[in-house]
């Protein structure tokens, strides 16, 4: 409760997805070890949920949801596989294929 009454339910699940240890020790009550053992139990796990009128997904190409079908199959959790979708949305790449290297050293990168 003392996280939350610090700092949005967005910021620290954006903090938590982007594995940023730093500003988690800001927040009350939080120091290195508990950071990184929140990030690590919880970075792709979290599940956003909708505190207003309905939000919109974003509209990926066929090409990019083909890659992040492939990223799932390989055992990609979804928020994972989401933060590579940004990625390859910002990519110079034409197919699947590409998209789904992309994706894959993007996550390769992130951990």
């Amino acid at each position: 409760m003392a996280m939350l009454a610090r700092s949005s339910a967005d910021k620290i699940i954006a903090s938590i997805e982007q594995g940023d240890v730093a500003s988690l020790k800001r927040l009350p009550g939080i120091g290195a070890k508990s950071a990184s053992q929140i990030v690590l139990d919880l970075k792709g796990k979290l599940v956003e949920v909708p505190s207003g009128p309905k939000e919109t997904k974003p509209v990926y190409s066929t090409a990019i949801t083909e890659a992040m079908e492939g990223l799932k199959s390989l055992g990609y959790k979804p928020g994972e596989v989401n933060s590579a979708a940004a990625a390859m949305e910002k990519s110079e790449a034409k197919t699947k294929e590409e998209y789904l290297k992309i994706g894959l050293r993007f996550l390769m990168s992130t951990k």
